[in-house]
């Protein structure tokens, strides 16, 4: 189903895809009515953690995977298991999925890791493993990472001002072979609303054209 209040979307320029049914939790993606996508087929979890469109542009006719998430915070292998599921589902075709992961792409020691700073312990550590190895099966990785190895920036701010921990829980996986294709990865400066309590990402990338062949 596609529907968005006209008081967010007034010109109806945007169809908004979702996978929500409470208020705590949900899911969704926003597509621009002239961008051209069309959207060829969905998946979704049980939990409302994730939402995963299958698309193609006209022009172009390689087919992708566009998946929005949101991770528990608590342990739950499950989500993971779903998350392969739906992307094996949604047949071959490279993806790219983004959100709040609520874990740390690195599993490197709490001392070490380049995503979090002033902690005793990574937040999710047992979801960062999974997350790692989910990666490693289906030759993923985190772009952001990838081209910025050594920098050091954060998501997630406390609201209470006296907390000095960060962290940077909200990102992107996409496949190995199409980091070359990115052209912007990066963290919002600021939050954009007082409603968040996280910052915004953003990644831009140009698509190959699918070659054809005889």
């Amino acid at each position: 189903q596609m529907c968005i209040r006209d008081s967010i979307n007034p010109y109806g320029s945007y169809d908004f895809i979702h996978h929500s049914t409470q208020n705590k939790r949900g899911v969704g993606i926003l597509i621009k009515k002239n961008s051209l996508f069309t959207v060829l087929a969905s998946a979704r979890d049980r939990d409302e953690n994730c939402l995963l469109l299958r698309l193609k542009k006209e022009g172009n006719p390689r087919e992708f995977i566009l998946g929005s998430i949101y991770g528990p915070n608590r342990v739950e292998p499950h989500f993971f298991v779903e998350l392969r599921t739906l992307v094996q589902t949604l047949g071959n075709a490279p993806a790219f999925i983004g959100g709040d992961w609520n874990c740390t792409y690195s599993t490197q020691h709490v001392r070490n890791n380049p995503d979090v700073i002033n902690m005793q312990s990574l937040p999710n550590k047992r979801h960062s493993e999974l997350l790692d190895s989910l990666c490693n099966d289906l030759s993923l990785c985190d772009p952001f990472r990838v081209k910025f190895p050594n920098i050091k920036e954060y998501t997630f701010t406390p609201s209470d001002i006296t907390k000095k921990n960060r962290s940077r829980l909200d990102f992107f996986i996409i496949p190995k072979d199409m980091v070359q294709n990115v052209t912007d990865c990066s963290i919002s400066v600021g939050l954009q609303n007082k409603l968040f309590d996280h910052k915004a990402i953003h990644l831009s990338l140009r698509l190959p054209v699918k070659k054809n062949t005889i």
